[in-house]
C-alpha cells in the first residue's frame, strides 16, 4: 500500500506536539519495559527464569509452573523489544517531519525574496505587480532564476 502523499500546506501546518509526546511516553514503555525483562536493581523476569532454571521443583506442577515462568520471561524480553521499536519508529518519524518541514519552509521563504509564491498544493506562482500597481518600480521581463 503506497503512502500518501501531503501538500505543502498539510506539511507547513503540520502540529508535531503530539507526536513528540508519545516519542517521550514510548520511550518511558520501553525503559520501563526493559528493567522489567532484564532488571535493573529489582525483580524481573529474567532473574525469575534463572530462579526456576535453577530451582529443584517436585511435584505436580513442577514442569509445567518451570515452563510457565520462562515463557512469560521471554516474552517480557520481546515486549520490551516491539516497545524498543515503536519508539524507534516514532522518533526517527518526528525527526523526519521536522527536517521536511524545516526545508519546505527555507525554499518557500528564498523563493519570496524573488516573488515567487508557493500555495498550499506546491505549485510556485510568480508574484509581480502589474505596470499600473508597481507605479515607478522596476518590474523584471520575466521570472527570476532562482539557484
Amino acid at each position: 500500500m503506497a503512502a500518501e502523499a501531503m501538500t505543502a500546506q498539510e506539511l507547513t501546518d503540520l502540529r508535531l506536539g503530539t507526536l513528540d509526546t508519545a516519542v517521550s511516553d514510548w520511550s518511558t514503555m520501553h525503559t520501563k519495559l526493559s528493567t522489567l525483562a532484564t532488571g535493573g536493581g529489582g525483580t524481573s523476569a529474567k532473574a525469575l527464569e534463572t530462579q526456576a532454571n535453577a530451582a529443584d521443583w517436585k511435584g505436580e506442577n513442577a514442569t509445567v509452573s518451570k515452563q510457565f515462568v520462562t515463557k512469560i520471561a521471554a516474552e517480557f524480553q520481546d515486549v520490551a523489544g516491539q516497545a524498543k521499536s515503536v519508539h524507534g519508529i516514532l522518533r526517527d518519524a518526528s525527526a523526519d517531519f521536522k527536517k521536511h518541514k524545516e526545508a519546505l519552509q527555507t525554499v518557500i521563504d528564498d523563493v519570496a525574496k524573488h516573488n515567487i509564491l508557493i500555495n498550499g498544493s506546491g505549485s510556485a506562482i510568480v508574484s509581480v505587480p502589474s505596470g499600473a500597481a508597481a507605479g515607478d518600480a522596476d518590474l523584471p521581463d520575466s521570472a527570476p532564476k532562482i539557484g
